[in-house]
């Protein structure tokens, strides 16, 4: 599978450090529901963190393509597909605000791509900044209705901000394109579902 395929199928599931706002709050949510949720986000999110830190912690070869992906964005700053490329390996060595701002030059060019607004919000929810996560998913929804990761991270989004009805709205339409949709470690989104309608 390919690098940009498995960023696809994985954006959910991602995402890198968890601020301290988003851990409270999944503390909270964990209290309510009996656990379940508060570790299922967690996983979902994982711990570590973006920034500086993630920068140092770059292999060398992937640091090389990052070398090659910015002098090639100085180079053809016009196209659209080199900020992607230059954002993705910023996604996946979670230097969060290094992969935004390139995302924000490639969709300058083509606004339109799911995918990139998808991502993009991705590493706003992982900087904690779920309001404009929210934002940059639904920009992604209303160019492709169906787009399933931007549904699914909008729920998360959501949740992030204690607004625990509309996530499980977002999840909702989610379940009526694919019903039969999991989270990384395998759980039903429906259970999720179900768990945040007990009162």
């Amino acid at each position: 599978m390919s690098q940009k395929k498995t960023r696809q199928a994985a954006t959910a599931a991602r995402g890198g450090g968890v601020s301290k706002g988003v851990c409270a709050f999944i503390a909270l949510l964990a209290f309510f529901l009996g656990g379940y949720a508060g570790s299922l986000v967690t996983k979902h999110y994982g711990g570590g963190g973006g920034g500086a830190a993630a920068e140092q912690q770059v292999p060398k070869e992937i640091a090389a393509q990052i070398r090659h992906a910015e002098e090639h964005s100085r180079q053809e700053p016009g196209k659209a597909e080199v900020w992607i490329d230059l954002g993705n390996l910023y996604y996946d060595t979670h230097q969060h605000t290094k992969a935004i701002t390139a995302y924000e030059r490639a969709l300058a060019i083509k606004p339109r791509n799911a995918d990139v607004l998808t991502d993009m919000g991705t590493m706003y929810l992982a900087e904690g900044q779920p309001q404009k996560a929210v934002e940059c998913f639904d920009k992604a929804i209303a160019v492709n209705p169906s787009h399933q990761n931007s549904q699914l991270n909008k729920g998360f989004a959501l949740l992030d901000m204690g607004r625990k009805d509309d996530a499980r709205t977002a999840w909702q339409k989610l379940l009526q394109i694919n019903p039969k949709v999991t989270l990384k470690d395998g759980t039903p989104l429906t259970r999720l579902v179900q768990d945040l309608s007990k009162p």
